[in-house]
């Protein structure tokens, strides 16, 4: 057991979400003691603290937890969980994973930005960015574009790469070239995942009828998607609905050529999309959308091919182009694979988040 640390997982969280079971995992190969508050994500924010605050109090080993990690989407619990650290001493350390004003009156439109909850969902931000010893973002491009955003002093503010389970997602032999071509896409049909893109692709491939595109998950956009190939009398597209990890894994694995994200927004420019390090993480070839984030941490067209955002079209012609050329088809999925693997492995997260902790811990005793 390592004895220095201990953590406090904190929050109203999914426990099967990657990014929290991604850090709880590495906390285990680090042999970091870690003690659980948790609520379900659905239960309204009175009840989570109330629920929250007695589950810490009454448990022995929360009070003595040397770190306090908020997890995803858990802004209006910082406060509390600030005051918990305050009274224990503890560093408190938050994992937004995004901005609620960015996510929701930015990229998804939701939401008009000179309305009451767009101020309300900006000061929420700016108090849980506030309070944390130490804020974590998913990628370099994000820290730095919320760190200057919310005047985040430099030292209070760090990433930490989405992690990918490289047992789930372990290479396997690329499908035969036999009388179909599969590509794979999952996700949660949100607007910034540029499904509309795929399909306008698919549109322009019907032609080849040994193409053929399965798209994984449910989420916001999943019916108006569903719609639009209706539409378009797309017959190479199959709609799957939400499916279980291991059943993403499966599909990846049985696929020739996996696809990211294509919408032209500056969320795509700042992310690092979990879908796309699994699909590289399984030695699959990968079509995405350009973005600063990815160019720092990977190299275009050795390790991924990139395109233009929105650009159906583009899509489309390098569908095509690695279709026909199964050697370079292999050489971005072994390229990709071994450029995640040194990013986003489970003990790659392991080293970064032990130097987060000890980061916070120094920040905590200041």
């Amino acid at each position: 057991m390592n004895a220095n640390l201990s953590v406090c997982y904190f929050g109203a969280y999914r426990s099967d979400y990657p990014r929290n079971l991604t850090i709880r995992r590495a906390l285990m190969l680090a042999n970091v003691s870690v003690v659980e508050c948790q609520v379900p994500p659905q239960r309204k924010n009175w009840r989570r603290w109330l629920s929250l605050a007695y589950q810490f109090l009454r448990n022995p080993k929360a009070r003595a937890a040397s770190v306090i990690i908020v997890a995803e989407f858990c802004h209006t619990l910082v406060p509390l969980a600030w005051v918990l650290s305050r009274l224990t001493g503890a560093a408190l350390i938050f994992d937004p994973v995004i901005s609620f004003y960015d996510e929701m009156v930015i990229c998804q439109r939701s939401i008009p930005p000179d309305s009451f909850r767009a101020k309300y969902l900006r000061w929420i931000d700016s108090i849980s960015f506030a309070l944390a010893d130490l804020v974590i973002w998913l990628t370099a491009v994000d820290e730095e574009h919320f760190r200057n955003l919310y005047h985040i002093p430099p030292e209070r503010t760090t990433w930490l790469p989405p992690g990918v389970d490289d047992a789930l997602f372990a290479p396997t032999p690329l499908p035969a070239d036999d009388q179909h071509f599969v590509i794979h896409w999952d996700g949660s049909f949100i607007e910034s995942h540029g499904v509309d893109v795929i399909l306008d692709a698919a549109n322009l491939l019907q032609n080849d009828s040994t193409i053929h595109f399965y798209l994984l998950g449910e989420g916001p956009t999943s019916q108006a998607m569903r719609q639009r190939a209706a539409e378009l009398k797309l017959t190479n597209v199959i709609f799957t609905g939400y499916v279980l990890p291991s059943q993403v894994a499966v599909s990846v694995q049985r696929a020739h050529l996996c696809l990211g994200t294509f919408r032209a927004d500056d969320k795509q420019r700042r992310s690092l999309y979990t879908k796309e390090l699994q699909a590289m993480m399984a030695g699959r070839a990968l079509i995405t959308a350009d973005g600063e984030a990815k160019r720092r941490v990977f190299k275009p067209d050795d390790e991924l091919v990139l395109i233009p955002p929105q650009d159906p079209q583009a899509l489309a012609a390098e569908i095509l182009k690695l279709k026909a050329d199964a050697p370079r088809r292999h050489h971005l999925g072994e390229q990709g694979h071994a450029a995640v693997s040194a990013l986003c492995s489970p003990r790659s997260i392991q080293q970064r988040l032990m130097a987060i902790l000890y980061r916070a811990r120094e920040l905590r005793r200041r």
